[in-house]
């Protein structure tokens, strides 16, 4: 794209230089000066040299308007490619149950059921979630203790599953390399950007590869701890979901309305926007910002003590 960009420069100079020299010796020919013959030379040889140039910069215009096309297209798709892998991302949804089953140690199976039921976070323990579900009556002499410890530890192996998912979609996230959007953006050249200092192309550096740049190295610093926790070097379950929780707070967004949490893939969806955005440009098309779909909705049921209780 360069390459072209700097052929069409030539050519264009060559035509405008050109046409100031017929300009010129058609002047000095009507003024009368001495020497017409040679003048008239010039004018001539020149005349010919302006088809030619005309000729040249229109053929250059043309191939560096496709060439230009094609790199760009080049680039979003690069661009998708990333954003593909931000929608891959496994959202899993952190509340306090969350958090407080992330406590839940698999080896307190053969413990006492009292001590784990007084494990909590915050003010919400094991015993307040099974009284929420009303499932037992502690104070029953039915209740079979390991039976207890059992189902807290299966829903304790479903929420480490899901996080465990949720880990590795970051991970994979970050074996993604960014060098092929680097290097498309390397083969972008636009022609007004000579006299402008780059302005186009750092606009597009701004718009586009930073955002996505300085989040690939924020999620590869929580990748570090989520490694550790994956290769079992770690097995601080509390603190993974802890790092977890923020970093999805940097692509998802929570809106909070009356009877249901929504979640939004609200990084992915503005990359998306700006990829679609990018696509109409290039096809010289009318932009339609995209519909955006949320990726979960919690539904919050509130009971006759008006505690409310998400599903």
């Amino acid at each position: 794209m360069r390459a072209k960009a700097i052929g069409t420069y030539i050519s264009f100079g060559a035509t405008i230089l050109s046409i100031i020299i017929i300009i010129i010796t058609n002047v000095l020919s009507i003024c009368g000066i001495e020497n017409n013959s040679i003048i008239n030379m010039i004018n001539d040889l020149f005349i010919g040299v302006l088809g030619g140039a005309i000729l040249s910069f229109v053929l250059t215009l043309s191939e560096y308007l496709d060439v230009r096309k094609r790199t760009l297209e080049n680039y979003a798709g690069a661009f998708y490619s990333l954003i593909v892998k931000y929608y891959q991302i496994r959202y899993v949804y952190i509340d306090d149950e969350t958090k407080l089953f992330s406590k839940f140690d698999r080896k307190r199976k053969d413990c006492e059921l009292e001590r784990i039921l007084n494990v909590e976070h915050e003010d919400y323990s094991f015993k307040t979630y099974l009284e929420k579900c009303k499932t037992f009556v502690f104070d029953s002499d039915d209740v079979d203790d390991n039976f207890v410890i059992e189902m807290l530890e299966n829903k304790y192996n479903d929420l480490d599953r899901k996080i465990k998912t949720a880990l590795k979609s970051y991970i994979d996230l970050e074996e993604h390399s960014l060098r092929e959007l680097s290097n498309e953006y390397g083969n972008i050249y636009f022609i007004s950007d000579v006299f402008r200092k780059n302005k186009i192309r750092t606009k597009l550096y701004n718009e586009f590869n930073k955002p996505v740049i300085d989040m690939y190295y924020q999620i590869k610093v929580s990748n570090s701890h989520f490694k550790d926790y994956l290769s079992g070097e770690v097995n601080n379950l509390p603190a993974i979901v802890q790092i977890l929780e923020e970093t999805n707070s940097k692509i998802f967004c929570i809106e909070e309305r009356e009877n249901m949490t929504i979640i939004w893939e609200s990084f992915a969806d503005d990359l998306y926007d700006k990829y679609k955005l990018l696509e109409a440009k290039i096809n010289r098309q009318e932009y339609k910002k995209p519909e955006r779909v949320p990726v979960m909705g919690i539904s919050k049921h509130i009971d006759k003590n008006n505690q409310i209780s998400m599903e």
